[in-house]
């Protein structure tokens, strides 16, 4: 009531009454310009403005002020608001209620004040000095997230941005920037700052400050540079923070953060850690993107800055986490990187980390983990139980009840409970490790670099270690990347040192170590995460490439889990299993296993039901069929309905575009396949018409 009866009267604000840094101008209001009487009515709501009132009415009295100085300045051309004395006795006259603790209060004068500010540039009649109170305000209330949304409501995110727009002093874009920082974990927040502009206004602050560090340019001296590296810190936060939001990862790359961060940031500005971390989460959060790889990938060379940094930080664990990760990234698709790396002199250091934090992890499992986490020393052997001696590579039959958990996977209600910082130190050791190993899974994927891994006991020797000492329930993300990391290794054949020399001892030693793996995986086939079956299997198919091996499978009853799992609900498992049996069918002394667990029928079932566009599943299916056909082990009327089926999935790959996944190995299956049954249909004829 005490505002509306103020509205639209005569006020009696006198100018030079007001004090807290600003002055009084001792200017007539009534003498200056004043359309539509709105500074009239800007000088009736300062006579509520003052500490005395309660904090209602100064929310109520600022809130009408906010309104009325958006009016004035989208009313008011810039260089005439610069000059008008009025401004800054409005600032002058906020300054009187910054003793009120309210933080709305703070928040509704510091938005005025800021967009007063912005229209005379610091060079107007309210000056950076009086600007620079208010963003400090403003970054002490923005550590408190309570007023993240505030900051959202009352619209103050605007007046920050314009600022690090306009102001070229150091302290105010970096309280600026830091307010940003603070507010931006609010996830509503994030989504404002994104629609607002943020992302493209602080890259420019990063592109600006980075030129004048790498030129030189004011830095002159110690401080300057200091506090441009502050200011890079504040802003590389809120850019961390606003790459957390999945929508913005496109903004990222269309408005050039990358590019100006990558490579400057690790090559220029590698000794600040803090600039350094904070690019490393940008690029964890947006590097496993297309988008983002290509702006990575422009420039190769840049790689080496990337890590020259990695091996500087190699022993801070936040870093090594982030950057294995980002370079796992890097190396999934590009092989010109994977060479690069596993070729060059990056590889032998890259090593050394995986081995140092392994050891870090063990010592860490010894000294937190309760007994039964380790294999137990039994007459120099290992054993995966205190009362069962058992030697790696011997049979060890798969029990089905066993295969839900690995070795009593789910902890037993009388078990101790860890605290919770062995836990975290446990999580932590598996965080860097699942990046490490990833990023040595993908670099596998190069036929240059993948047999150097696979001779290196370096490698080796701590993912066996890992898939002989790690739980499903507690490390299933570092199991997965191990057994894939295996997969890969295992691919490589080839029996040659280093020299290119043929050299048995020197070739694979994942393939001279498998049955000790095997016996290592084996249980978790038949486990409930589907993706540890399916990489399981894949280790498998590889494996059963060796006849010894098959032998150990088939002793084990690893086979009778892949029969189980041949009509599986996922066809990836399917897929996998059936590479196991694809091994087997082409094994004289095993081929009648496929007799034993009723395979032939099923396999025609699964043939039968599979999508007739999914053409590696149908070339695998199909090179099952070609090596059981050619052991006799259809009749003709079986042989016929199998042939017709082939020609029957053959005209509808004929309407597929030649761009289709496996097409062409397809059509050369299915014509192989269809020219035997042919044959056999013949030669069934042929004896029928003899007989």
């Amino acid at each position: 009531a005490k505002l509306k009866q103020m509205e639209g009267t005569a006020g009696f604000y006198s100018p030079s009454k007001t004090g807290g840094g600003g002055g009084g101008s001792g200017a007539d209001w009534d003498g200056l310009p004043d359309e539509g009487g709105r500074w009239r009515d800007v000088r009736a709501l300062l006579q509520l403005v003052l500490p005395e009132h309660s904090v209602e009415v100064l929310q109520e009295a600022l809130g009408k002020l906010n309104a009325l100085v958006d009016t004035i300045i989208s009313s008011t051309p810039v260089e005439t608001l610069a000059r008008d004395p009025r401004a800054r006795d409005l600032v002058a006259a906020l300054d009187e209620v910054q003793t009120v603790t309210d933080a709305l209060v703070k928040l509704r004068s510091s938005r005025i004040a800021l967009n007063l500010l912005m229209c005379g540039g610091g060079e107007g009649s309210v000056t950076v000095a009086a600007g620079l109170r208010y963003v400090q305000q403003l970054y002490q209330l923005s550590k408190h997230k309570s007023h993240d949304e505030a900051f959202r409501a009352e619209a103050v995110i605007e007046p920050v941005l314009l600022l690090l727009e306009s102001t070229h002093d150091l302290q105010m874009l970096t309280l600026a920037a830091g307010t940003l920082k603070n507010i931006s974990y609010h996830e509503e927040v994030q989504r404002t700052l994104g629609t607002l502009g943020a992302i493209r206004v602080l890259t420019a602050v990063c592109k600006s400050q980075i030129g004048e560090i790498s030129s030189g340019h004011g830095v002159a001296t110690e401080n300057p540079l200091r506090a441009r590296v502050d200011l890079l810190i504040q802003v590389t936060s809120a850019l961390r923070n606003l790459s957390l939001s999945a929508a913005h990862a496109p903004l990222f790359i269309k408005l050039g953060t990358i590019s100006v961060l990558y490579p400057a940031v690790f090559s220029s500005l590698r000794d600040y850690r803090d600039i350094v971390l904070n690019t490393n989460r940008i690029l964890a959060k947006l590097s496993h993107t297309e988008e983002c790889k290509l702006v990575l990938d422009k420039t190769p060379s840049n790689l080496g800055f990337y890590l020259d940094t990695l091996i500087l930080y190699q022993d801070q664990l936040p870093m090594a986490v982030r950057m294995f990760y980002t370079l796992g990234n890097l190396v999934q698709t590009n092989d010109i990187h994977r060479r690069s790396i596993g070729t060059g002199s990056y590889l032998e250091p890259l090593i050394e980390i995986f081995g140092k934090y392994a050891a870090e992890d063990e010592a860490v499992m010894l000294k937190y983990h309760d007994d039964a986490a380790w294999p137990k020393e039994v007459d120099g052997e290992h054993a995966a139980d205190p009362s069962t001696p058992h030697k790696p590579g011997a049979p060890r039959q798969l029990d089905r009840a066993a295969l839900d958990g690995r070795d009593g996977d789910e902890a037993s209600p009388a078990a101790p409970q860890h605290p919770t910082s062995p836990q975290a130190a446990l999580s932590d050791s598996d965080d860097v490790l699942v990046k490490i190993v990833r990023f040595f899974a993908n670099m596998a994927i190069s036929t240059d670099v993948g047999p150097i891994l696979a001779r290196d006991a370096r490698v080796v020797d701590p993912l066996i270690r890992i898939l002989q000492r790690k739980k499903v329930h507690e490390s299933e993300e570092l199991l997965l990347n191990a057994v894939c990391c295996v997969t890969n290794l295992s691919y490589y054949t080839d029996q040659y040192n280093d020299a290119g020399e043929v050299d048995p001892s020197a070739g694979n030693i994942v393939l001279q170590r498998q049955i000790e793996i095997a016996d290592a995986i084996a249980m978790l086939l038949l486990h409930d995460h589907i993706d540890a079956v399916v990489e399981v299997a894949r280790v498998f198919g590889n494996f059963s490439r060796d006849a010894d091996m098959r032998e150990w499978l088939i002793e084990t009853r690893v086979d009778e889990a892949c029969s189980i799992l041949v009509d599986h609900s996922d066809r990836r498992v399917v897929l996998a299993v059936c590479g196991v049996l694809l091994n087997y069918s082409a094994d004289d002394a095993h081929v009648q296993l496929f007799a034993q667990h009723n395979l032939l029928e099923r396999l025609s079932e699964v043939l039968e039901v599979t999508d007739q566009t999914d053409l590696e599943l149908l070339s695998i299916l199909y090179k099952l069929h070609y090596n059981l056909s050619d052991k006799g082990f259809f009749d003709a009327p079986e042989a016929g309905v199998l042939r017709q089926r082939v020609i029957d999935h053959l005209s509808v790959a004929q309407t597929l575009p030649s761009s289709h996944p496996f097409l062409d190995e397809y059509l050369d299956v299915a014509q192989n396949l269809n020219e035997l049954l042919t044959r056999i249909l013949a030669d069934e004829a042929g004896d029928d018409a003899e007989a």
